[in-house]
């Protein structure tokens, strides 16, 4: 299992990144902007939080040869361009601007992307490709439960924001395209993806143990001042 991660990882951006932009360059009509646009805000963000994670929190730890720091320099091709074609496949054409069906785009996105990665990431961990240094690794519970004190929280929320922004690209760009327009909802989507499902998940824990969560926990000394126990 190992050396499908250790393959993946090279092969998944090569099939991905073309896949991903083909299927937004049709699903918006042609328009090459638009599918530029959705393609890359889940890279950026895949480079972003998780270069944080592994090289300045250390909350990640990637076990592989090639890395800067602890982070894989190609990482935001391998997660954002998988992202954005699974987000593909959860959105479909509707003909006007519709709440309800945002709220469903944004439910469905995100409970199918928090359920693929918290699998994804589970295997990615017990293979020991990728070392997550949170609690219930440092109390040696099993790679699901290691996955899920992070991964659906997180990555169902970043699904549910990307889903709103390719809601709001397809209702105020693909017929009234202006460039104003455009670098708005790509700059307001680039940070929303960002901080919104970092900033959730951080407040949770900041109510419940007060930290933000994402702090590594590698001595008894870590895990009793953050969790009290």
């Amino acid at each position: 299992m190992k050396k499908f991660y250790f393959l993946y990882q090279f092969i998944g951006p090569i099939i991905f990144v073309p896949v991903a932009y083909f299927l937004w360059l049709d699903y918006f009509n042609g328009n090459n902007n638009l599918a530029i646009l959705v393609l890359v805000i889940p890279i950026i963000t895949s480079y972003v939080i998780p270069g944080i994670g592994t090289n300045i929190t250390k909350y990640w730890e990637f076990n592989t040869k090639f890395k800067i720091g602890g982070f894989r320099p190609h990482h935001g091709f391998v997660f954002g361009s998988a992202l954005s074609t699974l987000s593909w496949l959860c959105t479909y054409k509707i003909p006007t601007f519709n709440l309800f069906e945002i709220i469903r785009s944004a439910f469905l996105t995100g409970m199918a992307i928090a359920l693929i990665n918290w699998i994804y990431d589970l295997y990615m961990i017990a293979t020991g490709f990728v070392i997550i240094h949170n609690r219930s690794n440092f109390l040696g519970r099993d790679p699901a439960t290691i996955s899920l004190e992070y991964a659906p929280t997180y990555f169902g929320l970043f699904g549910a924001v990307y889903s709103i922004i390719i809601r709001l690209t397809e209702f105020f760009l693909v017929t009234n395209y202006t460039p104003l327009k455009y670098w708005l909802i790509f700059t307001a989507g680039l940070f929303a993806t960002m901080i919104i499902p970092i900033g959730t998940f951080s407040a949770y824990n900041y109510l419940r143990f007060g930290h933000s969560g994402w702090l590594p926990v590698r001595s008894e000394k870590d895990l009793t001042e953050r969790y009290k126990v």
